[in-house]
């Protein structure tokens, strides 16, 4: 058991069945949400039973900040499996089979060698490894789009036109633009902007025809 206690610790509780502190598994699923509000709703939502279900207990040594102890959740090894698959996503579905292969070692139905158990371990950090290369590309991507746009000399944002051309930005209509860009066939293209989000930008022709009006 030792190689998975790399992925997610697995202990035993005071009844001596086995457990796992829900700050780790909170920890591995990488919730942004605080965790004192997120193991609450869980248990309210889904009715997970104390004593059967988890075990609250006072954490003496464990606060940084002092006061009073952290309170830790010890929840079984079927809670969290459960837990896991309702996070939806890539590392819910990596700790739920987990969970099920401690679940299978436990019970005697099946054994694996700590090649196995290792590479358990291997084969989720190359899973995660992965999403944040995915998510690197992605986002490399799109600012490759938006630098394409917002340096492009036929869309404009709103902004940039009336910066580039004197004009005041408050006093050119978006509605306007965007009917005439239906009613002439052109398309409203978006751009990401650091203040606001999103923001639509318009062809140039656009712009002359609603300034020739």
């Amino acid at each position: 058991m030792e190689n998975l206690k790399e992925l997610i610790p697995i202990q035993e509780n005071n009844g001596g069945k086995k457990a796992v502190n829900a700050r780790d598994l909170h920890a591995f699923l990488e919730s942004k949400r605080d965790f004192s509000n997120w193991i609450k709703d869980r248990i309210e939502k889904y009715d997970f039973i104390e004593n059967k279900d988890y075990q609250v207990f006072n954490n003496f040594g464990e606060n940084p900040k002092g006061g009073r102890p952290a309170i830790e959740y010890a929840i079984s090894i079927s809670m969290a499996k459960e837990l896991s698959m309702i996070e939806n996503n890539e590392r819910g579905k990596q700790a739920r089979k987990y969970f099920i292969s401690c679940e299978e070692i436990l019970t005697g139905q099946k054994e694996l060698s700590r090649k196995e158990l290792a590479l358990m371990v291997i084969q989720a950090e190359e899973e995660k490894e992965r999403l944040q290369l995915e998510n690197k590309q992605t986002k490399a991507l799109l600012e490759q789009k938006k630098e394409q746009l917002d340096e492009s000399k036929e869309w404009f944002s709103i902004k940039r036109y009336a910066k580039e051309n004197g004009l005041n930005w408050r006093k050119i209509n978006w509605r306007a633009l965007k009917a005439l860009s239906f009613e002439h066939g052109y398309d409203v293209k978006k751009i990401f902007d650091a203040n606001y989000g999103q923001v639509n930008i318009y062809h140039i022709d656009v712009f002359n025809m609603y300034l020739s009006h």
